[in-house]
Order: C-alpha cells, then sequence, then structure tokens
C-alpha cells in the first residue's frame, strides 16, 4: 500500500476507490480481523469496478475431483500459501484503480492510499492469483513433480498431495517448497497424517487442529463443515448449534450454510432441500413464521445434526494388492425428488472385498406434477451424470474392472434399454443422454427404496438410545437393582462398567473387582478393579455392576 495524491478534476475518470470495513472472525487460525473491500458497490447509474473487469476463464480444480484424489494414497499432506494475494503484485499501470481512502487513528487526517497487490473480493483476483501459479510451474522445469501439483492438485491457494511411497512424499513436498520459492510464496499450516512428514518445520508452521475443507474467509460461516483428523485419519463433520427463531428469513440463512461437497450428508441435505422449496412455493415474507408442518421438519433437521458428532468417513481407499475393481451406483426417486450414490467396490487378492463412499447428489422433483417413472429416469441421469463424472477423475490412477448402474424402476430400465426414437420427447432426450454415458448393458434392477431404508435406519437408531436413558441408563445406578446376595456391598469377582463422564456408556471400560477396601466402620466403599490395562482403584459409585442371573 503506498499513500499517493488526491486525483486532479481530469484524473477522476481514471482511478476508482474501493468501499471497505473490518470482518471480525474469532475462530479464524490465522487474521482474525480481515478488511473486506467491496468492488462491488457503486453510485446509482454507474458501474461497480466488479462490473468492468474480466473473471477470466476457470482456471481453478474441480473441489470433488481434489478430494477424490487426496483419497487414494496412503501418505498425504495439506499445506496452504500464506496471505497468497498479497504476494502478488498489480501491474502500476492499474493500480490507480485499487485507491482506499484511510486514516491510521480517529484524529488522523484520511489519506489517499493506492493498494499495489491482488486485492480479495475483485472478480478478476482468483484468475490472475491461479495463473500466477501455472506460470511458476511452466517457468521452472526442474521441479517436475512440484508442477504437476500445481497444476492437478491445487484449489486456489490449498495444496493437496500424497503418495504411498514415503520418500516419494518428501520429495514432493521438498520440491514444492522450492518451487514456489521462486515466486516468493511461503507455505503455511502444514498436516499430515505421518507425524514424521512435518518434522523440520517451525511449529507455527504446522497445523494442529483438523483441517477443514472450507475455504477460511467462509469458515466461522458455517453450520455445518467438512474437515479431516490428520491422526484418525478420517473426514467427519462439525456443526454450530443455532437457536435462532424459525422464520423464511433464518432458515434459508443457516441451511445455505452447509458444506458437503461430496454428498456425504445427502441423506440429510435432500429434506432440506425440499424445505427450501415449500418455503418459496408458500410466498411467505421474510419474517413470517413457516405453518407448523415446516417447522416440525425444521426442528426434525436440527435433531439430525447431533447425530453426526459421532459420524466419520474413512479417508484412504486402499489399493495394494487388489484383484478387481469395480464402479457401482445407485438411484432412486419419489414424489418428492431424486437421488443418487456411488460406492467403488474392490476385491483384493486375499478374497476380503471393501467398499467405499465415493459421491452422492440429491435433487427435489420440480413444483409441477411429475409422473413417477419420469422422476426415476431424472434420477438415472443425475447417476450416468456421476458415474461418467467418476470415471473421468478415475481412469489414470484405477483400472476399473466394470460399472454397474441399478435402478429400482422397471419402467425406467426398458426406456433406457432400448433406442430413444421409440420414446415421446421427454423420455427420448433423457435416455439419449445416459446412453451416451453408461452404456444400456451397464444398467440393472435393484427393488429398493433407498430414501424409506435411510428414514428407518435413522428411526432406529434415535429409538435405540432414547430407550437406552430412559429404561435401562438409570437402572445402573441404583442399588435397589443389583442383584447381589447382599443388597448393600458387591462382592469380590463382579463384573462392573466404570463410569467416566467424558464418554459415552458403550464406551466404559469393564472391569472386575479384585479387593474391597472397608473403613472403620465395616462398610467398603473403595474396589481395586482390574481392566485390560492393570489394576485401578475406584470408588464404589463410579462402578455400575452388572446384572447376573
Amino acid at each position: 500500500m503506498t499513500e499517493v495524491e488526491p486525483p486532479t478534476v481530469t484524473e477522476l475518470n481514471k482511478t476508482f476507490y474501493i468501499p471497505h470495513h473490518a470482518v471480525l472472525k474469532a475462530d479464524s487460525t490465522s487474521t482474525p480481523l480481515r478488511v473486506v473491500m467491496d468492488a462491488s458497490s457503486h453510485v446509482p447509474g454507474k458501474m461497480s469496478l466488479n462490473q468492468a473487469l474480466y473473471s477470466g476463464p476457470k482456471l481453478q480444480r474441480d473441489l470433488v475431483e481434489i478430494l477424490i484424489n487426496f483419497g487414494l494414497h496412503k501418505y498425504v499432506m495439506l499445506t496452504d500459501i500464506r496471505q497468497m494475494f498479497r504476494m502478488i503484485q498489480v501491474e502500476p499501470r492499474q493500480r490507480q484503480y485499487q485507491r482506499i481512502l484511510w486514516r491510521p487513528h480517529p484524529d488522523s487526517p484520511i489519506t489517499d492510499y493506492q493498494l499495489n497487490v491482488l486485492v480479495f473480493g475483485f472478480t478478476s483476483s482468483p484468475f490472475l492469483a491461479i495463473r500466477t501459479l501455472l506460470y511458476l510451474a511452466d517457468k521452472y522445469k526442474d521441479f517436475p513433480v512440484a508442477s504437476q501439483i500445481l497444476r492437478t492438485q491445487t484449489f486456489v491457494d490449498d495444496f493437496t498431495f500424497g503418495n504411498d511411497d514415503l520418500d516419494m512424499i518428501e520429495n514432493m513436498r521438498d520440491q514444492l517448497i522450492g518451487l514456489l520459492s521462486k515466486g516468493k510464496f511461503e507455505l503455511r499450516k502444514w498436516a499430515s497424517n505421518t507425524r514424521s512428514l512435518l518434522d523440520g518445520f517451525p511449529e507455527e508452521h504446522i497445523q494442529n487442529i483438523d483441517f477443514s475443507f472450507d475455504s477460511e474467509s467462509n469458515v466461522s460461516l458455517k453450520i455445518l463443515g467438512l474437515k479431516w483428523s490428520p491422526v484418525k485419519d478420517q473426514f467427519f463433520f462439525t456443526f454450530k448449534n443455532f437457536e435462532s427463531k424459525c422464520t423464511k428469513r433464518t432458515m434459508l440463512s443457516e441451511l445455505a450454510r452447509t458444506f458437503d461437497p461430496m454428498g456425504i450428508l445427502t441423506p440429510i441435505t435432500f429434506h432440506t432441500k425440499i424445505l427450501i422449496q415449500r418455503l418459496w412455493t408458500l410466498g411467505l415474507g421474510w419474517d413470517e413464521i413457516p405453518p407448523k408442518d415446516l417447522v416440525d421438519k425444521w426442528s426434525h433437521f436440527k435433531g439430525d445434526l447431533t447425530v453426526l458428532s459421532s459420524f466419520a468417513l474413512p479417508r484412504h481407499i486402499d489399493f495394494r494388492d487388489t484383484y478387481s475393481c469395480h464402479l457401482i451406483g445407485f438411484c432412486d426417486a419419489s414424489i418428492e425428488g431424486t437421488c443418487t450414490v456411488t460406492y467403488l467396490r474392490i476385491e483384493y487378492r486375499s478374497s476380503a472385498v471393501k467398499a467405499h463412499f465415493l459421491l452422492a447428489k440429491s435433487k427435489v422433483a420440480p413444483s409441477q406434477s411429475v409422473s413417477l417413472p419420469r422422476l426415476e429416469l431424472d434420477a438415472a441421469v443425475l447417476l450416468s451424470k456421476l458415474l461418467k463424472y467418476v470415471t473421468e477423475v478415475l481412469k489414470d490412477k484405477i483400472c476399473l474392472a466394470d460399472i454397474f448402474a441399478f435402478s429400482d424402476s422397471s419402467v425406467a430400465l426398458s426406456w433406457i434399454k432400448n433406442s430413444p426414437h421409440l420414446w415421446k420427447t421427454y423420455v427420448a432426450n433423457r435416455v439419449a443422454f445416459i446412453q451416451e454415458r453408461v452404456p444400456p448393458n451397464k444398467w440393472h434392477h435393484l427393488p429398493i427404496n433407498r430414501l424409506t431404508r435411510w428414514k428407518l435406519l435413522v428411526r432406529m437408531l434415535t429409538d435405540f438410545w432414547k430407550r437406552w436413558k430412559t429404561e435401562y441408563l438409570h437402572t445402573l445406578t441404583q442399588r435397589s437393582k443389583w442383584h447381589f446376595p447382599d443388597k448393600s456391598t458387591p462382592r469380590i469377582g463382579d463384573m462392573v462398567l466404570i463410569k467416566s463422564d467424558n464418554e459415552p456408556p458403550l464406551e466404559w471400560a469393564l472391569g472386575r473387582i479384585t479387593d474391597l477396601n472397608y473403613g472403620t466402620d465395616g462398610i467398603a466403599r473403595v474396589a481395586s478393579v482390574r481392566i485390560a490395562k492393570g489394576i485401578l482403584r475406584m470408588p464404589l459409585v463410579k462402578l455400575c455392576p452388572l446384572p447376573t442371573y
């Protein structure tokens, strides 16, 4: 930023002053206080700066493709560029369109400044930033591995790369550092599922918390965000509690803050899409309370989020010593909408078989009435897109033995397996679209309603924990329920659960009483309990004897 003189009257049409304000993000790991430049602001009848700028062609890689590739390696690393935009200078003649008014202190005079680097919030900034990285990859040929990372495994300023060989990934890491140093870029927030790969980095350059795949500029705004735990090497979701009043404004605001690029939460987010559709069709005002049925569904959605606290998805898909790999997709539809999901089925030479989740998508049905067979055909269209996309992503990395596409609609399958010219326009166009992406002989019939099955599983899970809490848990701490000959004192040799305030009941340690310590009054209050890791001395109030019959 450089201080400049105010423009003269003749220079006013060749300059632009950017409105700006501060945003405080207490959970940001780098810069909790940020200045936001509003290049879309304009006076009535005039263009904004963003309207006058070209956005440039899309250069950034698809995030879903990056996440799929992220799961294909045993050893992985993540990092990002420190203050990427501020490391890239703008051509001097263009800086006059990046002026601001600023004063370092409320008592100081307002001064004109000119920004010399890329500005976050400009339409052209993402293109220019990524183009700069690609320029480094093209210019420095002596970093071939790092150049490939910049071209294929970069999402704006984040890098994800991996390998099944530890020495190779160390070489990738060192080349990436060397190549980016040519452009004066510094890498921070290193994370890996293998601690030895982080040796040698200063502690402040290592990210010791779970890695979020949200854009950092939006991470504090998300109520539901995909994260990766380097220690457990698992994907999981975090969510923020929200207790705002149930209105159209608050519901749309909260629903828009879900970050699930791979569709892992499709069984939950599908119902949120239906809520959004209903809210718009009702024509409610922004601050009106929706009908009771929508409020109940909203409460049910918030209840579903609590289930996610224990959900985790393994990151790594192991391809070592494989015999065959099959790509499998399912599609289904109801009057409410369509959904699809894809899996990778791997058979190993040891005869073991594993199925790995890849992607899922859903789409609500149009507000106009559409027959169920046509909705089933639309589901097949969605699945064909997904299968085509996954095969393109995996074609240079995995040899797929075959592809299987399943639908529970006999009518839709009869359309797909015949020539498009036999059907009317609506069906013919979609059948032709499907057949271009997935051959008819890959489609198979599977009579299962998977939307209903998901609802059943959620209900079973909810009812189980409800009954656990109301019918059984409280009996563990009631002495009158212990089945001992002596109603007041447990005996040596009894099996017990050791209560822990920090763990759910199903994870409490199991042990056997080996000794009882009696007080001067002849009453035992402490017991020695043998567990898998040794012997613990625990007060009897912390022990839950298991019933004997």
